[in-house]
């Protein structure tokens, strides 16, 4: 991006660039309602040999067909799933425009790094990260964000109606590092108001960011892993908690009810919803269905282990493997 001002996603720059470079491809990773940036610098490439190629995470639905217009500079548009590329071929064609070529590759997961502690040394780093905390304690885990996106009211409110009906002691844990004091201070008034408050641990690691090392440590203890949010491009979270041993509970919505079906608990969202952050539909979980899955999965061990077991398979498959995807992108970039 310019230093001097006005270039604010280096559109121009990175086309000046790949100009000047003589660049054989320029390769974009951005959302989708910000391709509006690059359309009226990049289209001109094309004259110039310089192919271009989108990687755009979709975490909604699209109702208007006109956001396309934005992709239409590309040569290539590469999607995280089919069913974005699903949502964009329909959009297209609505449109009745004819678009970039296109293509899905899935995210990678760090499989070598991201893995289950043995159960001895479990519990040491339970004692280590939750010293104040009894050893048989379930620890359930939102690592997500909070922002509108992501919903983490839901979380708390699904947790709040289950706890009345475990069975031994359990905690819900919301790790979101990196948040101003503001957002922070409306997250522990959120909490401060639910019946559950003292159950409810926000950045338990404290505030700021923590090394990859002790991120997977908390996944390594978190038992359940829970995402809420009303629309997710992939949801890379649930796949390194996942990728720890710990079994996953997502919306069945976006990616995730492609992703995860038959290998985590997915929770129905059917409640259509917008966000003045997005120009896409999202869609709302059902809390009530949650809190029942929170329900199962503390007082059932057996449940647990065998859905944890589901969970780390996808997390640890070829499809979710770095050299995949580097095979995948291979392809795309060559032609072959």
């Amino acid at each position: 991006a310019s230093l001097g001002g006005g270039d604010m996603y280096g559109a121009r720059e990175g086309a000046a660039l790949a100009i000047e470079l003589k660049a054989d491809l320029l390769w974009l990773l951005n959302d989708l309602y910000m391709l509006r940036n690059y359309s009226h610098t990049w289209h001109s490439l094309k004259e110039k040999g310089i192919r271009t190629i989108g990687y755009i995470p979709l975490d909604g639905e699209i109702i208007d067909a006109a956001i396309l217009e934005n992709t239409l500079f590309f040569d290539d548009l590469v999607l995280y799933t089919q069913w974005a590329r699903g949502q964009v071929e329909q959009g297209l064609e609505l449109s009745g425009k004819k678009g970039p070529a296109l293509h899905v590759v899935h995210h990678g997961v760090d499989q070598d790094f991201f893995q289950p502690a043995p159960n001895d040394e479990k519990e040491k780093l339970r004692q280590v990260l939750f010293p104040d905390l009894a050893p048989d304690t379930i620890l359930l885990l939102n690592a997500n964000r909070y922002n509108e996106r992501k919903d983490i009211p839901a979380t708390i409110r699904a947790f709040e109606m289950a706890v009345p009906r475990f069975t031994c002691e359990t905690k819900l844990l919301l790790h979101t590092p990196g948040v101003d004091k503001e957002r922070l201070s409306e997250l522990q008034t959120l909490v401060n108001r639910s019946e559950q408050a003292e159950r409810i641990l926000i950045n338990p690691l404290g505030n700021d960011y923590v090394s990859e090392e002790v991120l997977r440590s908390l996944y390594q203890v978190c038992a359940v892993g829970i995402n809420t949010s009303v629309g997710e491009g992939w949801g890379l979270i649930s796949f390194e908690h996942a990728a720890c041993g710990a079994v996953q509970v997502v919306p069945e919505h976006s990616a995730p009810a492609e992703l995860w079906k038959g290998n985590a608990l997915l929770v129905p969202a059917p409640e259509p919803c917008w966000l003045s952050t997005s120009p896409f539909r999202m869609r709302k979980i059902q809390t009530e269905i949650l809190a029942e899955f929170l329900v199962q999965l503390v007082n059932n061990p057996g449940q647990r282990l065998l859905l944890s077991e589901k969970s780390r398979r996808l997390a640890t498959s070829t499809a979710t493997q770095w050299k995949k995807a580097a095979a995948d992108w291979r392809k795309i970039f060559l032609h072959e």
